[in-house]
């Protein structure tokens, strides 16, 4: 997927950063579960 910047370049969404990306593709279950595993094991 492409998406178009400000200067007309087209901008490769895959280059955006690891956690931004992953906050907006995962879904709010799968984010849960991780933040409640982080939180179980840490303490």
């Amino acid at each position: 997927m492409y998406e178009k910047s400000e200067g007309g370049h087209l901008t490769r969404v895959s280059d955006f950063p690891p956690v931004q990306s992953q906050q907006t593709i995962w879904p709010t279950e799968r984010s849960f579960t991780f933040t409640l595993l982080i939180t179980v094991f840490s303490a």
